[in-house]
């Protein structure tokens, strides 16, 4: 290949060999339809070409450094996205523990569903636009903080999904007010975030809190 001389095509299920900072023309996605029916996705056009298109690689390539399963992305049933540590971690902790997330026809849910931690809700576009590049369907998960709904950041996020509402759930103003978390200056967001999935569920009261977000995560 490096000669010149030839073509080679790689076909994979691994996470790992998947670089989707760069050269997104020569990835090209491949999957069976629910009525078996096989779809090719491949775009003539790089991702990234407004605004700083470097700059969007980078931290593209700096959160994917930080954690490679990201490239999940390519090969989920159900994709996702959600703002940071503390969501990622209660969402994840909550599916384990409430009980209709544990009957038969719900348990395959989790493992066909791939949440990706965004690191940031500044982050969240930048995901977006990789999976509209490549035409996966997905949800998002973030936190308004205190801003409305239509502007800013959460107004990029609304945009890139087609304002489609329905394709979201916001936390207001943050996860850790609304499940009642008391931080510190030096606390660990995601360690508290799981003692305090676990207080609700002994408490019986994470339904109640957190029910609505695991069913839309998991498409319940």
């Amino acid at each position: 290949a490096e000669q010149g001389k030839a073509q080679v095509i790689l076909t994979t299920h691994s996470p790992f060999l998947i670089r989707i900072a760069n050269k997104q023309k020569a990835l090209i996605r491949f999957m069976r339809t629910p009525d078996n029916q096989l779809k090719i996705f491949q775009q003539d056009e790089e991702i990234f070409t407004d605004g700083n298109p470097q700059e969007a690689k980078e931290r593209l390539q700096m959160i994917m450094r930080f954690d490679p399963a990201v490239n999940e992305l390519f090969f989920a049933k159900r994709v996702v996205l959600v703002e940071g540590d503390s969501e990622f971690t209660a969402i994840k902790e909550a599916g384990e523990l409430v009980s209709f997330m544990n009957q038969a026809e719900n348990t395959h849910k989790k493992e066909d569903t791939t949440l990706i931690n965004c690191r940031s809700r500044d982050f969240i576009p930048l995901f977006q636009r990789v999976l509209n590049h490549f035409q996966i369907d997905y949800v998002v998960i973030h936190d308004t903080e205190n801003q409305d709904l239509g502007t800013g950041v959460n107004g990029k996020i609304l945009n890139l999904l087609n304002n489609q509402e329905n394709r979201r759930k916001t936390f207001a103003p943050d996860i850790e007010t609304h499940l009642g978390i008391q931080l510190s200056g030096r606390d660990c967001k995601p360690l508290k975030a799981v003692e305090k999935i676990k207080e609700l569920n002994q408490g019986g009261q994470l339904e109640s809190k957190l029910g609505d977000y695991i069913k839309f995560a998991y498409g319940v």
